[in-house]
C-alpha cells in the first residue's frame, strides 16, 4: 500500500507525505466480495473506522416494515464507520460492497487519537460532516414541501 490511497480520503487533505506515511502504518486492508458481503450492520458496536481505497459499498438501512432503503453509495476516498466512534452509538446503518471492495480499516483507538492530536484532521472531519448534513437537509426539502405542510 502506497500513500496515495489517503491522499484520496478527504479527511487526511493538507497532510503531508511523512504523516501519511504514519497513518498508513496503523491501517489495515480487508477485501469483501461482489455479492453483497456485509461490511457493517446496523445496530452493531464499532471499533473501527474505514475507507475505501477501491470498489463501491451502498448504506443502506430498514425501514419500520422491513424494507431496505438505500441511503447513499460510496466509492474509493469515501469513508464510513466515523459516527459510532465519535459518540459512542451503535452502527447507524448496514455498508454492503456492490462490486469487488477493498477497504482499509484503523482502529477507533487509532482514528480517535488522530482527531484529536492533528488539528487539520479535525477541521477535514468537520468539513465532510456539515457536507453530509447539508445534503441531508436538501433531500429532506425535497420530500417535504409547503404543500406537505398545507
Amino acid at each position: 500500500m502506497s500513500v496515495s490511497i489517503l491522499k484520496k480520503i478527504s479527511i487526511f487533505s493538507g497532510l503531508n507525505n511523512e504523516e501519511l506515511k504514519e497513518i498508513l502504518k496503523l491501517t489495515s486492508s480487508k477485501k469483501y466480495s461482489k455479492n453483497n458481503e456485509i461490511i457493517v450492520r446496523e445496530g452493531d458496536s464499532g471499533d473501527s473506522f474505514y475507507m475505501i481505497s477501491n470498489g463501491k459499498v451502498k448504506v443502506t438501512r430498514e425501514d419500520e416494515n422491513g424494507k431496505v432503503v438505500v441511503v447513499s453509495i460510496m466509492g474509493a476516498g469515501d469513508f464510513f464507520g466515523e459516527m459510532c466512534l465519535i459518540d459512542n452509538s451503535y452502527r447507524s446503518a448496514n455498508v454492503v460492497s456492490m462490486i469487488n471492495t477493498e477497504v482499509l480499516t484503523l482502529s477507533g483507538k487509532d482514528f480517535l487519537n488522530l482527531v484529536n492530536t492533528n488539528s487539520r484532521i479535525s477541521f477535514n472531519l468537520i468539513k465532510v460532516l456539515c457536507a453530509r448534513i447539508r445534503k441531508l437537509d436538501a433531500q429532506m426539502k425535497r420530500l417535504f414541501t409547503d404543500e406537505y405542510f398545507w
